[in-house]
């Protein structure tokens, strides 16, 4: 049986969670020290909060990572990261919740006319390296996704 498009955009936005989660951390703790988790848990949803963990051992999803990236722009994420992607973070957003939706996904997911360089930018400014190398499937299968299923 065929993988279908909203499989594939699954198993992006886990490549993604497992990718974005170490910058995360770090750009937490880098600004909050000890109190990161304290602060995280604050601007996410009561939902989020109940699979949040513990500070050893925190439960990122791809929606609290997003929400934390989002909610913690102007204090800790604006330090490091631009307009551009402040952009990529809405637009990342908006594809977790169609996937989380089940909504159909067609070949302009994440605008492509508009990020052509999406996986240098994520690669570059988002410090994506080694624990991220399938961000660029996600480039490419989102990318030349046919236009339903």
């Amino acid at each position: 049986m065929a993988i279908t498009n909203h499989e594939r955009i699954g198993k992006c936005l886990e490549q993604l969670t497992a990718g974005l989660r170490p910058f995360i951390e770090c750009e937490l703790k880098n600004n909050y020290q000890d109190d990161w988790f304290a602060e995280t848990r604050k601007t996410l949803s009561a939902t989020q909060v109940d699979f949040f963990g513990t500070p050893d051992q925190p439960k990122w999803d791809t929606a609290s990572l997003l929400a934390t990236l989002w909610n913690q722009w102007n204090e800790v994420f604006k330090k490091v990261l631009g307009h551009t992607e402040r952009s990529l973070v809405s637009e990342l957003r908006d594809v977790r919740n169609k996937w989380a939706h089940q909504q159909t996904f067609t070949t302009d997911v994440l605008g492509w006319s508009r990020h052509r360089d999406f996986g240098g930018i994520l690669r570059r400014r988002f410090r994506l390296r080694q624990t991220f190398p399938h961000v660029f499937h996600f480039i490419f299968l989102v990318h030349f996704l046919p236009h339903h299923s």
